[in-house]
């Protein structure tokens, strides 16, 4: 069987290093998939009102780290560079100020959001209960964020150096952890959704002090001995982040605007974007692993400058992408039948949840060309590029939302039309935006 597979279906050198690094970096997304699931279903069972307080409060928390994930993204291009530069010394150095910033980031951040925190979950239309519970849950949870953001740089830095089974380890360890402190809280202290906030503060804590362990023994020591924070640096980390904070900023405003939406249709609707989110989230974890393991190749080769290594890259993503997709077409059906009755005893949320599931199929074959060009554009270190394609997404999309959501009267029909907004207009635009651009590298390039 494996003589078959290295044959007919990973036959290249390129395909071998791809799927060495996408298996260790796909099992520690499917831990955070896990731990998502066991939270939906450790909560659903106190009702659909925390439920959609859990989906209220876990989508801004969301939006929030999704704006910083540019840490975890920065520090592996910029890694992996140095690595394909066979400069050590500079290696060592970015990787300590990628650490320093992650922690200065998750400060200010911390602070910030803690007293914004109810003026943001008070903007959505929804019960008094689902507020309060949702406030709660993310007023506890923000306390894990300086930990949190060290993490992602650390994971990062982990990335860039292609050490992906470590990473696994690490991450797929401190995952469970947090999921069984997460059952603890939930079931033996009785927390409620309180429980699924304590978790994420303790596991965040240790793994950080793991990371720093493993970092830090292959530092080059001249390096360390040497090393002073510039301002220079800061600048320049600064300059890289301003466009991919923007560029996530786009996607998690699409998304709290799609949850405002859903909230405007009723509890029901949320709790069931809820599960279809968890669900939609593990599917594209495939795609999600596939771009990181091919943004580390192509910021080495980036490194050593050798453009067709890096054209050769891209190809053979785009074609391990393409087996992908019937795998997880598959996924979206069985998941979307079997999931939702474990993570509420709700026929109606189970049901829509499964039409979300149904849904999302007709989006593959272009989420996942975007997504994997996502991971080749980072690789690139192209931030400009990306935080444009994301806002001018961003613009058509919200502008059909808004427009739908009041003409469209029938219920049903106005939570397919904007699933799919996001699903096929959103991703669309990015991944054409992308396509034609990375045409002209190829033509600048020679390749």
């Amino acid at each position: 069987m494996k003589q078959f597979i290295d044959k007919y279906i990973f036959p290249k050198a390129v395909d071998k290093k791809l799927i060495g690094l996408w298996i260790p970096i796909y099992v520690q997304l499917a831990m955070l998939f896990v731990l998502t699931l066991s939270n939906n279903i450790l909560v659903g069972h106190y009702g659909i009102e925390t439920l959609a307080a859990l989906g209220i409060g876990g989508n801004y928390l969301n939006a929030i780290m999704g704006v910083f994930f540019f840490l975890s993204l920065i520090s592996t291009t910029a890694v992996a560079f140095f690595k394909g530069a066979k400069d050590h010394a500079k290696n060592t150095m970015t990787q300590i100020d990628c650490m320093i910033f992650a922690v200065l980031i998750g400060i200010i951040v911390t602070i910030a959001f803690e007293l914004l925190t109810p003026s943001f979950i008070k903007l959505f239309p929804t019960d008094e209960e689902v507020q309060s519970l949702a406030i709660l849950y993310s007023r506890v949870f923000i306390i894990a964020l300086p930990f949190i953001f060290f993490s992602w740089s650390c994971i990062g830095i982990l990335k860039g150096l292609q050490k992906a089974k470590l990473l696994m380890k690490i991450s797929g360890g401190f995952l469970t952890l947090e999921i069984l402190l997460n059952i603890f809280f939930v079931f033996i202290c009785r927390l409620g959704i309180m429980g699924v906030a304590l978790g994420p503060i303790i596991a965040n804590i240790l793994q950080s002090g793991v990371c720093i362990y493993f970092i830090t023994r292959d530092f080059d020591k001249d390096a360390v001995k040497h090393y002073k924070p510039h301002i220079l640096r800061l600048v320049g980390y600064i300059k890289d982040s301003i466009p991919l904070m923007i560029r996530s900023l786009a996607f998690w405003v699409l998304i709290l605007l799609s949850l405002w939406c859903f909230s405007k249709l009723g509890t029901e609707y949320i709790a069931a974007g809820q599960i279809g989110d968890v669900v939609l989230s593990f599917a594209m974890f495939t795609f999600d692993a596939l771009a990181s393991a091919s943004q580390s190749l192509v910021g080495e080769a980036r490194g050593k400058n050798d453009f067709k290594l890096l054209h050769e890259i891209v190809e053979r993503t785009k074609r391990i992408k393409n087996i992908f997709i019937p795998i997880v077409a598959i996924f979206y059906v069985a998941a979307g039948y079997f999931l939702p009755p474990i993570m509420t005893n709700d026929k109606t949320v189970s049901y829509l949840a499964f039409m979300m599931c149904l849904l999302s199929i007709l989006a593959i074959p272009i989420t996942s060309y975007t997504y994997t060009l996502d991971g080749v554009f980072l690789g690139f270190a192209k931030y400009n590029f990306l935080m444009y394609s994301a806002a001018i997404s961003l613009a058509v999309c919200a502008a059909e939302m808004l427009i739908i959501v009041h003409t469209i009267q029938n219920t049903f029909i106005l939570f397919t039309v904007l699933y799919l907004s996001y699903e096929l207009i959103f991703v669309s635009v990015r991944g054409l935006m992308q396509h034609f651009e990375y045409k002209k590298i190829i033509k600048l390039n020679n390749i």
